[in-house]
């Protein structure tokens, strides 16, 4: 996160500081400064000052505020901690009297006893507190510190006069608390409060940071030094000094980082890890996948059902990459940091709407990343619009294994001429001073007792294995992955597998499949005047129209909603019911419709047994409005008896038509080399069980 720099040169003319602790508990201390920091805003600002202090030498306190929303941070206990490893001290921020006049809270000292508990519950020791300047206390004439029963003196009425919030004599009357002439607090509901009534040794307290004697008290509040002097125009080598600096006023501008890979490469461990463990803000697959409304930002995943049809529409990606730079620059606080597996085709409209991103390249050894894309069916069927096409020549005939190929070299080598800083997954994963290192270098500080419970942990594993590891690849499979991926494997620093790079061997792995595909209709069905029988579905409207059949959320007021294309239910179907399924072929389909502006409807592939109960349920495509119709393909696991397509209606306003005028599915039979089979050995050469069905001598379809 970004430091102003003119927070160094304090830190240069300080030189040295203790916490106030120490000030407060050595009178006798005659040259001496003490650095002391109220944190009204953020906490992980706080953290990277807390940060660059350590590196200089600097102790400090850090005064927490209760009434943030940082104290309820489920990490806040580690945070204090990692404030205390890096020397400095943690204290209370108190707005005590503050809660009590908006009727948060009734008895004070419980109220303590309960903040103090908070702060102290991860081993932090806490024995100074000083009063937070909120505007309640301009509005309804109090300090905060007028709690403390051994500070309120023989005549409060006349030590406290012309005090600001902050207990520092100000002499601008607009920023002057009256003091109550009876020592008593009141507030709207007209209930009435002792003040001077809370001892600060009950509670394990030693001192009030404003009443810690000194002979010059520094303060930025307000955001300059109008209220004390500028201690950087000072000699602070003589003399006790006091020096209050807030972070918020020394924030510098905000820092924007797209970590750019292909997929399967470890960007959502990395987006974990900097979130959890620094304090920049992280985000994943973020811009293309939400919109801009009247009340914010809103998700609208443009990246899962047809992602072609995205790289088709530049403009539209430019639109939502600019409403995503918008979003990082004025939303979110500090520096931002998103890692996006979808941002590579789009390197032009990003350079041109986030001009000052900084472009990251994270990257994984090919086979890793081809073997684990294919186990998520990655290029799956030969109409795969969800996934990154190539623009290679015969894209169109490739086979699955072979796209996986040329997916991981073209995006590798498009990365590696857009960007300057690189992160290797496998070195960030094994070695955390690593990953410190080369995030520092970009400016990120990573705080080590935040790292700690993050730095091991898996995200987003596989869940499916059957495509298996590099070595029990068949030999074709390795020539063809190192001739398509050798070259850049070796320019990120890869090893290629010379053995395997062998000519002789042929090329019979990496040649095109021959042949034409069989196209077969299984399913037309045109909406007509009258609402046809094949069509189902409860809680949902249905109107027969000129132009179809016009759906929608029903009247009755449900927020969701399905519509069934086949006869059948969501849940089951009967024996007659739906498509049977053929697990040797693909299925494209192809759905014609009207919408309303603003309507979005998703479409899902129901899979059912030889009993009808239902088997699986996968989300296949989604209608928008930006469309007149969808395409999409699809296999059908083996194991289910037939399928049935289902309209899904989310909590969308009853405006929000949608009218089917025809859907068409069609059976495609391909050559049987589009589909990879990888030879399996019933064992290992150890005699162990292969991971992989060991009845299937014949192969594994991925």
């Amino acid at each position: 996160m970004t430091i102003k720099d003119d927070y160094f040169r304090y830190l240069d003319h300080i030189g040295t500081s203790v916490p106030m602790r120490e000030l407060a508990a050595h009178p006798e201390w005659s040259d001496v400064i003490a650095l002391r920091h109220d944190i009204d805003h953020d906490l992980d600002l706080a953290l990277e000052v807390a940060h660059h202090e350590h590196e200089r030498g600097i102790r400090a306190t850090y005064f927490l505020l209760h009434t943030t929303d940082y104290w309820n941070d489920p990490r806040f206990a580690v945070k204090c901690a990692q404030l205390e490893a890096y020397g400095h001290e943690v204290g209370l921020h108190l707005n005590l009297l503050t809660e009590w006049v908006q009727g948060r809270c009734e008895t004070l000292g419980d109220r303590l006893t309960e903040l103090l508990e908070h702060l102290r519950a991860g081993g932090v020791d806490v024995v100074g507190t000083s009063g937070h300047g909120d505007r309640a206390c301009y509005q309804h004439g109090f300090i905060n510190y007028w709690i403390w029963k051994e500070l309120r003196g023989d005549q409060p009425e006349t030590t406290e006069r012309g005090l600001s919030a902050e207990g520092i004599a100000v002499a601008d009357p607009q920023w002057q608390v009256p003091y109550p002439k009876d020592n008593r607090l009141r507030r709207d509901d007209g209930a009435e409060l002792d003040l001077w009534t809370v001892s600060l040794a009950d509670h394990g307290l030693a001192y009030d940071a404003v009443h810690v004697q000194n002979d010059q008290y520094w303060t930025d509040t307000g955001g300059g030094w109008r209220r004390s002097g500028d201690p950087l125009k000072a000699d602070l080598s003589t003399g006790r000094h006091q020096i209050l600096m807030h972070p918020h006023w020394w924030r510098g501008r905000t820092r924007t980082y797209f970590v750019l890979c292909p997929a399967r490469s470890g960007s959502k461990w990395l987006v974990n890890f900097v979130d959890q463990a620094t304090s920049c803000r992280a985000l994943h697959d973020w811009t293309l996948n939400h919109r801009r409304t009247e009340d914010g930002y809103e998700l609208d995943k443009r990246t899962g059902d047809d992602f072609l049809g995205l790289v088709e529409s530049p403009n539209l990606a430019s639109a939502l990459i600019r409403q995503a730079a918008a979003h990082h620059r004025s939303i979110l606080p500090g520096d931002v940091l998103e890692a996006n597996v979808y941002l590579e085709p789009f390197l032009d409209e990003l350079r041109a709407q986030v001009p000052e991103a900084e472009l990251i390249h994270l990257h994984r050894g090919g086979r890793d990343v081809v073997r684990s894309i294919l186990n998520r069916d990655w290029y799956d069927t030969p109409f795969d619009r969800r996934h990154r096409a190539v623009p290679i020549p015969d894209w169109d005939e490739l086979n699955q294994f072979e796209r996986a190929c040329w997916y991981y070299r073209y995006t590798q080598e498009r990365l590696m001429t857009a960007t300057k800083a690189r992160i290797s997954f496998e070195r960030m994963v094994s070695d955390l001073a690593y990953l410190t290192r080369t995030l520092r270098e970009l400016g990120i500080v990573v705080h080590p007792l935040l790292a700690e419970t993050e730095f091991g942990k898996r995200i987003d594993a596989n869940r499916r294995d059957e495509f298996p590891s590099y070595e029990r690849w068949p030999k074709a499979y390795r020539i063809a992955f190192e001739r398509i991926c050798g070259e850049v494997q070796s320019a990120l620093g890869y090893a290629v597998d010379e053995r395997t790079v062998d000519h002789e061997l042929g090329t019979a792995a990496s040649e095109p499949p021959s042949g034409k595909m069989n196209v077969q209709t299984v399913r037309s069905m045109e909406f007509a005047s009258s609402a046809p029988s094949t069509v189902t579905g409860v809680h949902v409207r249905c109107v027969p129209t000129d132009r179809g059949l016009e759906v929608g959320t029903s009247e009755s007021g449900h927020t969701t909603a399905h519509l069934v294309l086949g006869r059948g239910d969501w849940s089951r179907v009967k024996s007659k019911d739906g498509c049977v399924c053929d697990p040797s072929v693909f299925y494209s389909v192809r759905i014609r419709f009207d919408a309303a502006p603003g309507a979005a409807v998703r479409v899902f592939l129901l899979l059912y047994d030889k009993r009808g109960a239902q088997v699986a349920k996968r989300h296949v495509a989604t209608l928008r409005c930006d469309s007149d119709w969808v395409g999409f393909s699809f296999t059908v696991q083996p194991g289910a008896s037939h399928f049935i397509l289902g309209l899904h209606f989310g909590d969308q306003p009853p405006e929000h038509r949608i009218t089917l005028r025809s859907v068409i599915v069609n059976s495609i039979v391909a050559d049987e080399n589009y589909r990879v089979r990888i030879p399996t050995p019933a064992r290992t050469a150890l005699g162990q069980e292969s991971p992989l069905s060991a009845a299937d001598e014949r192969g594994v379809e991925v």
